[in-house]
């Protein structure tokens, strides 16, 4: 996986028990090493959902029509069902 550098965000100037409010602190981002082109992510979720998944069939325009060229997976293709 590659990442990129982390940012770091300046503390907070008060104290969290006054204001108890969410705070990003750090922001990266990672790209996992696995990437597939979107026809063949197509055919990698209909082999592990097509029979799981009864309305599977009415989903796969959303590949053709996702306008994005492939897909990142966390694990190698063959390690998927």
């Amino acid at each position: 996986m590659s990442l990129s550098t982390t940012f770091l965000l300046e503390p907070p100037t008060v104290s969290m028990t006054d204001h108890p409010t969410a705070q990003l602190r750090a922001i990266a981002t990672a790209v996992p090493d696995h990437a597939l082109s979107q026809a063949d992510a197509l055919s990698l979720a209909e082999s592990v959902f097509g029979s799981r998944f009864d309305a599977f069939d009415s989903l796969k325009p959303v590949f053709a029509n996702a306008g994005i060229a492939g897909r990142r997976l966390a694990m190698p293709v063959d390690w998927y069902p």
